[in-house]
């Protein structure tokens, strides 16, 4: 009997040490989030998320209004993914959909 309480306590001590490195890892991450500046990328991908499109696609949308050829988006789309560049017109396609975005809220995962 002495053996088995001292397994529940031990168990309990566990689960309550997890629970608060959880809580730590949440909040720091939250405090991350909150100084770092937004991104285009991050606008890019928040995008994204909200309209259930792929960031591909969204490049050929943004390419739409600009006299910009199917092979050069998908140029600029190959060296988005390698070297994180967007192009001019994908930066004005956010900044003219930025203050949606700004006020939809999207978890982080």
């Amino acid at each position: 009997m002495l053996n088995t309480s001292f397994y529940s306590l031990e168990t309990l001590l566990f689960l309550v040490f997890t629970g608060l490195v959880l809580l730590g890892f949440y909040l720091l991450d939250l405090r991350y989030d909150n100084h770092r500046p937004t991104t285009i990328e991050d606008y890019l991908f928040k995008l994204a998320r909200v309209t259930q499109k792929s960031e591909y696609a969204i490049f050929h949308e943004a390419a739409k209004k600009w006299p910009v050829s199917k092979v050069k988006v998908e140029e600029d789309f190959k060296k988005y993914l390698l070297e994180q560049i967007t192009p001019y017109y994908v930066n004005d396609f956010i900044r003219k959909h930025k203050h949606y975005l700004d006020n939809w809220r999207t978890p982080n995962y």
